[in-house]
């Protein structure tokens, strides 16, 4: 049998990743090509130099010879967080009789909920099903097909994003010689991939600190329930170390590397950093003051987004922590979980070689377009 391949783009907050993959044995993945660049981003849904954008990505995919290897055609596009919007739509179907429920029953369910929140300037990205139930009153299910009922429920999420958003980023790919575009939200694609399916049975809760922006991801079943981004994120603490204390971003991501912000230690220690000149002895705990401050911050945005997602506290509410911000900066998620005052759980790919929450975004992707049934 032929193993599906697919191409896929990660759009991240400072850099864009292209991966060509297919299935692998035991749920992994076989990655045939990958590459990746540093764009100048994007902001509050817009991207900061569209030209600029056009002329990285060309020479991402010239970089992989994407022409002459001859792969698919079709690209998958991850939208992230700050480009997308999630509605939630009840719909059902009432049947005549007591009947099996099957798979174009559900694909009706999906194109009620999409003719409801249809609007002539947005697109419909996806939807998705966080939960069914049969007859009033009835079980809640996660896959009812093959179910006898007379009454069919489902709560649906659905993803749009602005028209005028996809029109440019269609205009883009066509000119990079795609002949089909299929959009995907970043975060539902990475939130399938890294929280176990019996989890999403209830509430979820999935963080990605990128490098300039954060989303806070309310996730159940295969659908979103509430979704928030945030322009927040690891390179936010480099630039605050850079200001601070007077050195380069280069320098200051080093130093990133070698603190660990849980540690209080005395008031004349020092990290030593490596310069171009020389070693430059930076204090522990001003240095420490700086990254938790940022932390600090993205975790009152957590909790600001709890409080808006219920009235009442969640007591039961598994949180996963991913994406390069803060994952890789010592003491960050312990931090930060006392800050919401809940178990965090770094969430990675189960996929050897590969089990880095870095690569959670970009292999979601993968792993939903090989699991789309459009070709």
């Amino acid at each position: 049998m032929i193993k599906r391949q697919a191409t896929i783009l990660e759009i991240g907050s400072s850099k864009l990743k292209v991966l060509v993959g297919r299935e692998g044995i035991n749920d992994t993945f076989d990655i045939i090509d990958s590459a990746e660049a540093e764009y100048d981003g994007y902001f509050e849904g817009a991207f900061v130099d569209l030209d600029k954008l056009k002329t990285t990505l060309t020479d991402l995919f010239d970089s992989i010879d994407y022409e002459r290897k001859k792969y698919n055609k079709k690209i998958y596009v991850g939208l992230p967080s700050e480009f997308i919007g999630v509605e939630k739509v009840d719909t059902e179907i009432n049947f005549d009789i007591n009947k099996k429920i099957r798979p174009s029953d559900i694909n009706e369910l999906y194109s009620q909920a999409a003719s409801k929140v249809y609007m002539d300037e947005i697109e419909i990205i996806s939807t998705s099903a966080i939960s069914f139930s049969i007859d009033d009153g009835g079980r809640i299910l996660s896959d009812p097909i093959g179910k006898k009922a007379k009454k069919l429920c489902a709560e649906i999420s659905v993803v749009i994003a602005e028209k005028e958003t996809i029109q440019k980023l269609n205009d883009l790919f066509s000119n990079l010689n795609f002949s089909a575009v299929e959009y995907v939200s970043e975060a539902l694609a990475e939130a399938l991939l890294i929280i176990p399916e019996e989890e999403r049975e209830h509430n979820c809760l999935m963080i990605d600190v990128g490098h300039l922006s954060t989303s806070i991801v309310f996730v159940k079943g295969n659908g979103i329930l509430s979704l928030t981004a945030y322009p927040l994120g690891g390179g936010y603490i480099t630039g605050d170390l850079t200001e601070e204390f007077d050195i380069s971003y280069k320098e200051a991501e080093k130093l990133k590397k070698q603190m660990v912000i849980s540690v209080r230690g005395d008031r004349g220690d020092c990290y030593d950093l490596i310069t171009d000149t020389g070693v430059k002895r930076i204090n522990l705990q001003e240095a420490n003051n700086v990254a938790i401050d940022r932390v600090h911050e993205i975790g009152r945005a957590i909790n600001q987004s709890i409080v808006n997602f219920s009235d009442e506290f969640i007591t039961f509410l598994p949180t996963y922590l991913t994406g390069a911000g803060i994952t890789k900066l010592k003491g960050a998620k312990d931090y930060l979980s006392k800050c919401i005052a809940r178990n965090i759980t770094i969430g990675v790919p189960a996929v050897p070689g590969r089990d880095k929450p870095e690569e959670s975004a970009c292999l979601g992707i993968l792993n939903y377009s090989l699991k789309s049934k459009n070709e």
